[in-house]
C-alpha cells in the first residue's frame, strides 16, 4: 500500500447510514460467516443485517495491502413489500475511484406508474446535484447499465486533490440516506 494514499473511509460512512435504519447485524448469511476477513496485510470486512422489510443488507469493504479497496453495499427488500434494490459499488485505486451508485427497481417502472413517482422521480433532484461532479459519466459495462434506474449515478475520475476522493462518496452516502428514508 502507497503510505501517501489516504484511502477513503467507505465502510465507514456507509455503515453510519445502515446504521439509521432499524437493522440487525446478523453472523453470516444461509451458512456463510460475515465480519472480519483474515487477508494478509488487510482491513476488510463483511457485514450482513437484515430487517422487517428487508431481506438482507450487506455491507463489503475489501483493503487488501496492495490492491484496490473495492466496496459494496446492498439492500434487498422483502419480497412483499414495494421497494428498490440499493446498490452501491465503489473500486478505489491510489490514483482513481470507479463507482456507481443506484435504486434499482423491481417493477416495470413504465407500467408502475406509482413506484415511479414515489422512488425513482424523487431521486430525479439528487441524480442532477451530482451531474457535475468531476468524472461522473454513463456506466460503461452493457448488462448492468440494463438493470440500472434512469436515475443511477457512475464515475470514473482520476483523484487530482484533495478532497476529492469524499467528494466522490456523497453521492453513495446520500442515495443510501435517501433510501432509509423511503423504507
Amino acid at each position: 500500500m502507497d503510505e501517501k494514499t489516504t484511502w477513503t473511509p467507505y465502510a465507514e460512512k456507509m455503515l453510519e447510514q445502515l446504521r439509521l435504519l432499524p437493522l440487525t447485524e446478523l453472523s453470516g448469511w444461509k451458512g456463510h460467516a460475515a465480519g472480519a476477513l483474515a487477508l494478509p496485510g488487510s482491513a476488510s470486512m463483511i457485514k450482513v443485517f437484515s430487517a422487517d422489510r428487508i431481506e438482507k443488507a450487506a455491507l463489503v469493504s475489501l483493503r487488501p495491502g496492495n490492491g484496490p479497496h473495492v466496496g459494496l453495499c446492498t439492500i434487498f427488500p422483502k419480497a412483499e413489500y414495494r421497494l428498490p434494490v440499493f446498490l452501491s459499488r465503489w473500486e478505489e485505486r491510489h490514483s482513481d475511484i470507479q463507482g456507481l451508485v443506484d435504486f434499482m427497481p423491481t417493477v416495470d417502472i413504465l407500467q408502475d406508474r406509482e413506484f415511479r413517482e414515489q422512488y425513482m422521480e424523487p431521486m430525479g433532484q439528487l441524480w442532477e446535484k451530482y451531474a457535475a461532479l468531476p468524472g461522473i459519466w454513463p456506466e460503461e459495462h452493457d448488462k448492468l447499465r440494463s438493470a440500472c434506474s434512469i436515475i443511477y449515478t457512475a464515475a470514473c475520475a482520476r483523484i487530482e486533490r484533495e478532497g476529492q476522493r469524499l467528494a466522490l462518496l456523497a453521492p453513495h452516502t446520500e442515495y443510501l440516506q435517501r433510501y432509509s428514508a423511503f423504507v
